[in-house]
């Protein structure tokens, strides 16, 4: 199994999610078992309210980015293994707060405290197990027709979610989270070539996603390629208790420095991707590893 893990070099829009799509596509299209992995995500309900619908309709908690991959890896891998934490952001009601900006800044400053819902899914061995769970900190912080919604998605979830605390919901994305997506990623070891894209800017969303033999650092009309190697030491030496999601991609490219880099065109549409020629240097960095 060749890992390839692609981050954002900002702290969202990078585009990293289209590009791991493209990559994906491009692999398949050249008979490679490729598949996409998203450990951990979440998606912004205000952004993206289809999202709550899609959820019912599968029972599950499901992202916005991990539909994209799954569409790219040809609808091979259940989507709850695809990706395994994922979680609907919530908007929070600034009335509700008295509009006291320290109030506001406490739920936006650190998102897990805004997750309205969130899922769980481990793969231990050939058991694949799913939980939900509702934060009830902060239903009451929501307008009264969001909070409605996330209630009426909460009743199609299969498991029914568990209320959870705010503290335990931090608890649980900062020291369980990336162990238990890692469990999924083990179980997908015998697939060909695992595009892992991580969330937002972190360096790494998870220990094992920093094995990774490539690593590509996207951001607007660029994408930066580094040794894996390197990179994986960039982000050991500055990371904070061995969580390489502790810091973000910027410091670690610095340190790690890019091996080539990767001009990238805009497109009218994002989602439509691009085109293989457009991203051949990538693949054919990727190819050079299958061959080692």
């Amino acid at each position: 199994m060749i890992k390839v893990l692609v981050t954002g070099y900002l702290a969202s829009e990078s585009g990293k999610t289209i590009l791991a799509a493209s990559i994906i596509s491009a692999l398949r299209r050249e008979g490679f078992d490729s598949i996409g992995f998203k450990p951990v995500g979440a998606t912004e309900l205000w952004f993206k309210p289809w999202i709550l619908e899609e959820s019912r309709k599968r029972r599950l908690v499901v992202t916005a980015d991990s539909l994209v991959l799954e569409k790219a890896s040809k609808f091979s891998v259940q989507i709850q293994v695809l990706n395994p934490v994922a979680g609907i952001l919530a908007p929070i009601d600034p009335s509700k707060l008295g509009w006291v900006d320290s109030f506001f800044d406490f739920y936006y400053l650190v998102p897990p405290r805004r997750l309205g819902l969130l899922r769980l899914t481990s793969c231990l061995g050939s058991d694949i197990t799913t939980v939900h769970a509702i934060n009830q900190g902060v239903q009451d912080k929501l307008a009264d027709p969001i909070a409605q919604v996330i209630e009426e998605t909460a009743s199609h979830l299969n498991p029914p979610p568990t209320p959870i605390t705010i503290r335990d919901l931090e608890y649980i994305m900062d020291e369980e989270a990336a162990a238990i997506a890692d469990t999924c990623l083990n179980h997908l070891e015998d697939r060909e070539v695992i595009i892992i894209e991580s969330n937002a800017d972190i360096a790494a969303p998870t220990r094992k996603s920093l094995e990774s033999k490539l690593v590509i650092v996207a951001s607007h009309s660029i994408a930066a390629v580094v040794d894996g190697e390197r990179y994986s030491k960039a982000v050991s030496l500055r990371s904070i208790g061995g969580k390489p999601w502790s810091i973000n991609s910027r410091d670690a490219l610095n340190l790690a420095k890019a091996k080539i880099t990767i001009n990238l065109t805009p497109k009218n549409e994002p989602l439509e991707g691009y085109e293989p020629e457009e991203i051949n240097e990538l693949i054919e960095e990727i190819k050079g590893l299958t061959r080692k």
